[in-house]
């Protein structure tokens, strides 16, 4: 049979080894049979306080502490009471009163560490976020601002309101108003530039091909496929729908000049070329 005493020898041989959870099995066991045994109890207690005392995470340590705290209520409910137990008890209460005390103000101090980490994290997002809408008003090109508004969409789902406080509050909801302005502005100017881009290449076109055909009337005029080489790509595959007036006024010039040059059937040619070649946005 296994005696109390082999218990705490198995106890003691598991916690020199530093297996403190098969130690802790045994020795919350061991209480757990014979809760009014004062050796037993010191036992549980000491060890949990041993443990609840390490410079280890919070949480464990709370753990044990709890441990020490209830067995004190069941031994306390069970034992023998006398003048020296009461006393043993007391004792036993006023160190847990202690180190819980300790381990509040060591969460109070990492709490107020990790609130003050957070809060600097926030304010370093929200400087992002006034830095990218600078970027993105003085971005060049469509590629520099998409790549700049990813930034924005990750700093931007890291702001916690809660922690802001009023300035920062405030230049949130600010900064939160102007985006959609500045991102809508910006994408016109993109708009606006890729048009003018389009006619600046289209005007280019139509003035080779107004050169080329008058240098060269002849050949034109007397091969539809060589006209069609010239102003397949050069003059009929852009889309009116972006040219702006200035840019159709020179290209109406252009269609007349080399409709009025070519007969009845040169004409009809011309039209259907102009019909079915495909247009390049």
């Amino acid at each position: 049979m296994i005696t109390t005493t082999d218990q705490l020898a198995l106890f003691q041989e598991y916690f020199d080894k530093n297996d403190v959870w098969q130690a802790n099995l045994i020795i919350k066991n061991l209480f757990n049979k014979n809760i009014s045994d004062r050796d037993v109890f010191q036992a549980f207690f000491e060890f949990s306080m041993k443990i609840a005392k390490w410079n280890i995470d919070i949480p464990t340590r709370k753990v044990f502490l709890d441990q020490a705290s209830s067995s004190i209520l069941f031994f306390s409910e069970n034992a023998e009471l006398s003048p020296d137990v009461l006393g043993m008890i007391q004792a036993c209460q006023s160190e847990v009163d202690e180190l819980r005390n300790g381990i509040l103000q060591v969460e109070e101090v990492q709490s107020s560490r990790n609130f003050e980490e957070v809060k600097k994290e926030q304010t370093e997002f929200l400087r992002q976020l006034t830095e990218y809408k600078y970027e993105l008003v003085k971005c060049q090109d469509q590629t520099q601002f998409n790549t700049i508004l990813e930034k924005v969409k990750v700093a931007e789902e890291q702001i916690n309101e809660a922690i802001l406080d009023k300035d920062e509050g405030g230049l949130y909801q600010e900064l939160t108003r102007e985006y959609p302005n500045v991102i809508s502005s910006k994408l016109t100017e993109f708009e606006q530039l890729k048009i003018k881009s389009y006619n600046k290449k289209a005007v280019s076109d139509f003035q080779y091909v107004y050169n080329e055909f008058k240098n060269n009337e002849d050949k034109y005029k007397d091969s539809m496929l060589n006209l069609k080489r010239l102003v397949g790509n050069r003059l009929f595959s852009y889309d009116s729908s972006q040219l702006v007036n200035e840019t159709l006024i020179y290209y109406n010039h252009i269609y007349s000049y080399i409709f009025g040059q070519l007969n009845e059937e040169g004409k009809f040619k011309l039209t259907e070329l102009a019909i079915e070649i495909e247009k390049v946005k």
